[in-house]
């Protein structure tokens, strides 16, 4: 599907998105700000909650579009784009066939394994829900895999992966916590 990707989540938008309206009849401004407060009582909000008819409270749902080019903010923005760049480049992405996709079964909770493939092009994507190391064995079809992209690479401000730079189905890997990696068989790449 498309991602869908909304208001700076791309790079970390720090800037609250909140309620805001411009609104010029002064029953319906009173309207919206004791519905607002009514609303967020049962949210147990503490103090009163943002004025949606303030000015102040738009400022500060503005988005800082440089920040995307400082610090944390931009390895995110680069992440995202790489992302984006293997979505564009791999024929894979184009095909919607459910039959070419299947999630491979894992013994290990909360580890999944996605295998794809159209034609001459195959991924396996590896995804580690668990708030821990995760040491398996993976269960892949045979072939030599060459990894693409790893959420846990030193790259992405992370501590550094444990996965290989090639997997082989039948050995046993590590993941770590809350991580995601791309392999893409190489002796299919038609590119080779």
């Amino acid at each position: 599907y498309i991602p869908l990707i909304f208001m700076g989540e791309e790079y970390g938008e720090s800037s609250p998105f909140l309620y805001f309206v411009s609104h010029g009849d002064p029953n319906l401004i009173k309207a919206v700000r004791e519905g607002r407060k009514s609303e967020f009582k049962s949210f147990r909000w503490k103090g009163e909650p943002p004025d949606p008819q303030s000015v102040d409270t738009f400022f500060q749902s503005k988005i800082d579009w440089d920040s995307r080019n400082r610090g944390k903010h931009k390895v995110l923005w680069h992440y995202y784009k790489e992302l984006i760049s293997l979505r564009k480049n791999l024929s894979i992405s184009s095909t919607s066939d459910k039959h070419k996709i299947r999630v491979c079964e894992q013994p290990v909770d909360k580890v999944f394994v996605m295998h794809r493939w159209d034609g001459s092009d195959e991924v396996i994507v590896i995804f580690n829900f668990n708030k821990e190391l995760v040491n398996f064995k993976l269960n892949i079809p045979s072939g030599k895999w060459t990894k693409m992209l790893d959420s846990a690479d030193q790259e992405w401000q992370s501590s550094g992966t444990e996965l290989s730079k090639t997997l082989t189905a039948g050995n046993k890997y590590s993941i770590k916590p809350l991580s995601m990696a791309v392999y893409r068989d190489v002796k299919r790449d038609s590119s080779s």
